[in-house]
Formats: structure tokens, C-alpha cells, sequence
């Protein structure tokens, strides 16, 4: 579930609920938490389970809620859920949300090792029957051999954001396990990781579309964790 709690009178605390499901699977689990959204929203993903958004259960997905966490107000889950479910490929890590182009974008990507950027205004839950609109999807990045469970492959703990004085938006995720036949070439690279890397993409505008470029990607790293970016410098850990 995701808790919001009123705090202006802590005599009094109120709290509210919404569950992700109406049992254990499903849950938000990605080390960065919640993240803040446009208009105080709170955004997140779930993981695997049951997915039935009529009886409650909202699995393999990214979802919006208002800022008192009592209602959802949109949803983006993949057409390929699943299958996503099937291998335990969910709700890994936290999305990230940023600005870019006049719009509030959503980078999210877990287990499965697909990156896809949304439009947080707009994620296709509220057109009848679509849940699956995005701006950008990539080739498989990782984890070619869906693998979910220990010792996993593909993004997990949070995807991280930076933009540079210049202007350029980056985003980084911890790639665990080799790349994907799939994967796209990265310009500045340090060879074919084995065990692991950080891959890092620019967020571009191409002909009217929003795409995420690749541009560099880290030596062999070991399960590494979600990079840290600080006065221009990108900390990782392995």
C-alpha cells in the first residue's frame, strides 16, 4: 500500500490508503519510494501479481495518485504485463520524473530491461482500455535471460536524472548482468560488461518525438546500485 499522512495537526495525524492489491503481491518495492509528481501527485511502480484493475489489483505497473494517496488518477501498465509477470520482471525500481520539453516526463524500467518514457499527464489509463500509451520504448536493454529472482538481471533499485548547465537531460539506471543482443551501441563505452554497468542516456526531441539517446555506458560493474550526480560528477557504487 502507499500511506499518505496529514501531519498539520500531529495530536491528530490522518492518514489515507491505497492498496496496490487486496493481498501480499503487487507492492511498491523500488529503493527510491514514491516520487513526487505534477500537481503534488505521487508516482511509483508495483510489482508482479494478479492484474485486475476492476476488483483492485494493479500489478506491472506505473501509477499516479493524488496527493492525499486515496485516488488513483492515472495508470500506464505494459501491453506485454504477462508475460512480465510470468518471469518476475516488475517493479525492480523507482521511475524517476522530470521536466523536459514543456512536459512532465516519467523514465521507467525494471527486471525486464526496457526503458520507456511517459507523459506524467498523460499515461493512457484514463482512455478506456488503454493502459499501455508511452512516448519512447526501447529495445530490451538487459537481462536476456529473464531472469526475476536472485541473483536477477536487469534494473533494479531507481533510475537516476541529472541536467546540465548546458541544458542536456540524462538519465543513468544500474544495469545488472550483460547487455542485450538487442542493446543499442554506446558511443563512449569500456567494453561488454559482464556482471554489470551504468548505462547512461540522453533524453532528446527528434523530429517531434521524445527519445532517449544512448551516449555512454561504464566499465564492468558488480550489482551496481542507483548512481548519485553531484556538481557534474556521477558517483557509482559496485
Amino acid at each position: 500500500a502507499v500511506v499518505a499522512i496529514d501531519t498539520i495537526d500531529l495530536s491528530k495525524p490522518t492518514a489515507s490508503h491505497f492498496f496496490t492489491s487486496g493481498g501480499r503481491p503487487a507492492g511498491p518495492w523500488g529503493r527510491g519510494g514514491v516520487v513526487r509528481g505534477p500537481g503534488n501527485s505521487v508516482i511509483f511502480m508495483t510489482s508482479d501479481g494478479i492484474f485486475d484493475p476492476g476488483s483492485g489489483y494493479w500489478t506491472d505497473s506505473v501509477l499516479k495518485l493524488s496527493p492525499k494517496a486515496a485516488r488513483l488518477q492515472d495508470s500506464f501498465t505494459p501491453d506485454n504485463h504477462g508475460y512480465i509477470n510470468s518471469k518476475d520482471l516488475a517493479g525492480s525500481a523507482s521511475p524517476v520524473v522530470f521536466p523536459f520539453a514543456g512536459r512532465t516526463l516519467i523514465a521507467a524500467i525494471q527486471k525486464e530491461g526496457v526503458l520507456y518514457l511517459l507523459d506524467a499527464n498523460n499515461m493512457g489509463g484514463r482512455i478506456a482500455g488503454k493502459h499501455e500509451k508511452y512516448l519512447f520504448k526501447s529495445a530490451q536493454l538487459g537481462n536476456d535471460a529473464a531472469l526475476g529472482t536472485d541473483p536477477g538481471q536487469g534494473v533494479w533499485g531507481a533510475t537516476s536524472t541529472y541536467l546540465t548547465p548546458s541544458g542536456k537531460r540524462f538519465i543513468y539506471m544500474p544495469m545488472h548482468g550483460p547487455n542485450s543482443t538487442k542493446a543499442p551501441a554506446f558511443p563512449v563505452n569500456a567494453g561488454a560488461p559482464t556482471t554489470g554497468s551504468i548505462m547512461a542516456f540522453e533524453v532528446v526531441e527528434r523530429n517531434g518525438a521524445i527519445v532517449a539517446e544512448p551516449r555512454w555506458q561504464s566499465e564492468n560493474m558488480i550489482m551496481p546500485d542507483p548512481p548519485t550526480i553531484a556538481n557534474g560528477v556521477l558517483f557509482a557504487t559496485s
